[in-house]
């Protein structure tokens, strides 16, 4: 099955181009609204759009997306305002710029806050100190899965 998820696949900015699983980019969402301004990425850590997200939009996403592939949401600070406030953003690990528009895996799995695959639905446990495996938010059910390990999950 072909990748569905690929970089800028939704237009940059306000210039739309795609609308797969019903999602513009720049979307506002003001009904059932679970993300703001977030950043939508695939999971070679290419920005694939951004947008608000709604409970309707994570149903829709998980239902259509392909096995396989992680539709990956960061925050809108890691997404946007991180490379707009700081003159350059360096990933730790390789002392490399990253870009925006594909900052890669290693600093999206970082900054993930929710992932999306086909059925499942994931929310990131930053702190650590979460004791359910499930939780349930705005009628929908997560999979509770650790910060530590994200960028396994992304990259099996």
């Amino acid at each position: 099955m072909a990748q569905q998820l690929k970089k800028g696949m939704y237009g940059e900015e306000y210039n739309q181009t795609g609308n797969l699983f019903g999602l513009r980019c720049g979307q506002h969402r003001s009904i059932e609204k679970i993300t703001h301004g977030s950043g939508w990425y695939n999971s070679v850590g290419e920005k694939i759009g951004w947008g608000d997200l709604s409970v309707k939009d994570f149903e829709r996403i998980s239902e259509e997306l392909n096995f396989g592939e992680i539709f990956i949401v960061l925050s809108e600070y890691s997404s946007y305002w991180n490379f707009l406030t700081k003159s350059r953003v360096i990933d730790d690990s390789t002392g490399l710029e990253l870009k925006k528009e594909a900052p890669g895996i290693d600093y999206v799995a970082e900054h993930a806050i929710y992932l999306i695959t086909k059925n499942h639905l994931f929310k990131i446990d930053f702190s650590g100190n979460e004791k359910k495996d499930f939780l349930n938010h705005n009628g929908l059910s997560f999979i509770v899965l650790k910060k530590n390990d994200v960028k396994n999950f992304i990259t099996v």
